[in-house]
């Protein structure tokens, strides 16, 4: 009887590990701040699945998703945030944007975007 309680909690505890529970994403609206924190949430070479549950507690879910990235984007008349994670395997294998900037401010900055207004357009999709 104990040896079959011992088997029974190390299984149920290998189990728990497995399937871990993240947080619910966020359902409000997403703003330039939370675009700003969860982009120092997510960490290169940490777990995809956990890093992506804990940007999506924070940002809510991303404006864009495949099977590889993942994007959050927010834009207005003035300004324009976009994070985007990627993945390769298991786990983070890069982290792009993540920072607020103004029209006035921007010049070529984050990959391949080169204009504010490319910036607003990719928010849009």
């Amino acid at each position: 009887m104990r040896r079959s309680l011992g088997l029974i909690l190390v299984l149920t505890s290998v189990f728990a590990c497995k399937g871990k529970q993240h947080p619910a994403a966020f359902a409000g609206p997403i703003t330039y701040d939370r675009i700003e924190k969860a982009r120092s949430i997510v960490q290169l070479r940490n777990d995809w699945d956990d890093s992506l549950a804990a940007v999506e507690a924070e940002a809510g879910a991303p404006s864009k998703k495949t099977e590889t990235s993942a994007t959050w984007a927010l834009a207005d008349a003035t300004s324009c945030a976009i994070l985007t994670i990627e993945r390769k395997g298991d786990h983070v294998s890069s982290i792009s944007g993540g920072k607020r900037f103004n029209a006035a401010d921007f010049v070529h900055q984050e990959g391949s975007l080169s204009t504010f207004e490319e910036c607003q357009r990719d928010a849009k999709k």
